[in-house]
């Protein structure tokens, strides 16, 4: 019986195992946080950062992953001519600052203040009789939200007055504390699934490969088929961005007629096919990117995807007869199929699968711990650690944590940490709303902070490590004002924990592949959270002005 169950747990992973073993983790580990790493992270902050800025209010749209490839394949070429070369750890740590730097400075610091003091002085907020009620949120007698319409601090445009003292502040703390979280959540989780588990993490190896093809590039490895990919890859992306943006773009500018090619951003047919597919969105997106997502993910992961698309066109029309979906007429394009039939059916049956599937996955993580404790009890003598001059249990391929030499943290110190960072808000709350933030909501906030947060948390990535995707419940936040029964603005500024960290399991996983130290990141992490509320700020005040 036994070893019936043996074969078949074999046959089950058989497609994991696969996929895991595409790409082995190197024995050695070497640090990526050098000199050449803080150029780079000067470079992106104070070069690349603000055309990306510039782009984004000027066309709405980014420079998206670009910026990172580009910014690494110019330091390749000045590493060159410098007769040094950059190692793969240097090179991913590189390609990891600038996406990092260029999202965090684009969306998650001071423009969110440009947009509060905007929002205040709107004709919306105006008409709903708002203004004054955002104006007096306030903490000890300072506004935390925005200064009023009449402050100096609006009238000149800028940041560097006495009535933003509070709000940036408050931003600062709150970037710090989420930084916080997410490194600690992420490396607890990838010792959860990744070590404890094993799953294979199916889209982690495409971004440490890229790291590789780029290091025998510099010359510090072996040329292999890396390389050559990677160009191909490069080709292919160039010519589809030239077709599919550069044409358009080019002749309105030069020839003042727009030429598109390939309809941006997909051919919407819901219109035309509504009345045979009713109350379901139907468009063709020409990105390449689904098609290379679908040759990386997992088969059965991607046959799983097209059996949903199947059944949801199949069920959409059903349920639109039977009344399931009153807000959805014929002739609504795929944008607003996609949010009348959401708000009516989709949505509330998504949070029920993603219920569904964390009751699940708890479940096989359960199961998976006993089978691992029976595996454990037929073996004669458990493996111990490989190094000469330690007797503790094997840990991670043969080795214990400690002499790994991967650079890991005490689990214990990132756990206290996490939960020192979800506590933040639950303080925040109570602090700001004293009388709002009753007993009751106060049970809320910690339900959500210390119950679901993290459970969702490794249900999102225990998915990622074995199909490559992510889960969530959508409009968490508004749900729970509703269910609290508060009116008022109040309760929709209350910050509510319960973000999901799951997907920093795999930025782990492509670093252990890399062989890159987990201090490296940390080490990067510090020098990046200065750096990008410097250039933030500097840069949209500029822009503001």
């Amino acid at each position: 019986m036994a070893q019936k169950n043996s074969e078949k747990r074999k046959r089950q992973y058989q497609e994991i195992n696969e996929y895991r073993d595409l790409l082995q983790a190197p024995d050695r580990f070497e640090p990526g946080f050098t000199g050449k790493t803080i150029v780079g992270v000067l470079f992106i902050a104070f070069i690349m950062t603000p055309g990306q800025m510039y782009l984004s209010l000027v066309t709405g749209i980014g420079i998206g992953e670009a910026a990172q490839w580009v910014t690494v394949i110019l330091f390749l070429e000045i590493a060159k001519r410098s007769f040094t070369t950059l190692r793969r750890q240097e090179i991913f740590l590189l390609t990891y600052v600038a996406s990092q730097l260029i999202v965090r400075a684009e969306t998650g610091t001071f423009l969110q203040l440009i947009w509060r003091q905007y929002f205040v002085g709107s004709q919306e907020a105006a008409r709903f009789g708002l203004q004054q009620k955002l104006v007096n949120l306030k903490f000890m007698g300072y506004g935390w939200f925005s200064p009023s319409l009449d402050s100096e601090a609006i009238i000149e445009r800028t940041f560097f007055h006495i009535d933003w003292v509070l709000p940036i502040a408050l931003l600062v703390v709150g970037i710090i504390v989420s930084r916080v979280t997410w490194f600690t959540s992420g490396y607890v989780l990838f010792r959860l699934v990744s070590d404890r588990e094993h799953l294979p993490f199916p889209t982690a190896p495409q971004s440490a490969l890229a790291s590789m093809a780029l290091a025998e590039e510099s010359g510090s490895e072996e040329q292999t088929w890396k390389w050559p990919c990677f160009l191909i890859g490069a080709t292919i992306g160039l010519v589809f961005g030239l077709i599919y943006v550069g044409v358009p773009a080019l002749t309105e500018t030069f020839a003042d007629k727009k030429v598109t090619i390939l309809p941006i951003p997909f051919a919407d047919l819901t219109p035309m096919l509504g009345r045979f597919v009713g109350a379901t969105p139907i468009a063709i997106s020409f990105s390449l990117a689904p098609i290379f997502a679908g040759l990386l993910l997992p088969f059965w992961s991607v046959m799983g995807s097209f059996a949903g698309v199947l059944l949801f066109m199949a069920s959409s029309p059903l349920l639109h007869h039977f009344g399931f979906m009153p807000r959805w007429v014929p002739g609504m394009g795929a944008v607003q199929t996609q949010i009348t039939a959401g708000v009516d059916f989709w949505q509330p049956f998504g949070m029920g699968i993603t219920l569904a599937v964390a009751i699940i996955s708890i479940k096989q993580v359960m199961r998976a711990g006993r089978e691992r404790r029976e595996d454990r009890a037929n073996k004669e003598k458990p493996d111990t650690c490989g190094h000469p001059d330690c007797s503790q249990p094997a840990q991670v391929r043969g080795y214990c944590i400690k002499h790994l030499n991967r650079g890991d943290f005490p689990l214990w110190i990132c756990l206290s940490l996490f939960f020192i960072g979800a506590a933040y808000p639950i303080f925040l709350a109570k602090t700001l709303f004293p009388v709002l933030v009753s007993t009751s909501l106060l049970l809320v906030i910690l339900l959500i902070a210390f119950v679901y947060a993290p459970i969702m948390s490794f249900v999102s990535a225990r998915l990622d490590g074995l199909i490559g995707q992510n889960i969530q419940i959508p409009h968490l936040h508004d749900a729970t004002v509703f269910l609290t029964g508060y009116r008022g603005l109040e309760i929709w500024f209350v910050p509510l924990a319960g973000s999901d960290f799951g997907g920093g399991a795999e930025t782990f996983r492509i670093i252990e592949l890399t062989g890159m130290r987990f201090t490296s990141l940390l080490k990067a992490e510090l020098v990046m959270v200065p750096i990008v509320l410097g250039a933030s700020l500097m840069y949209w005040s500029f822009l503001w002005k």
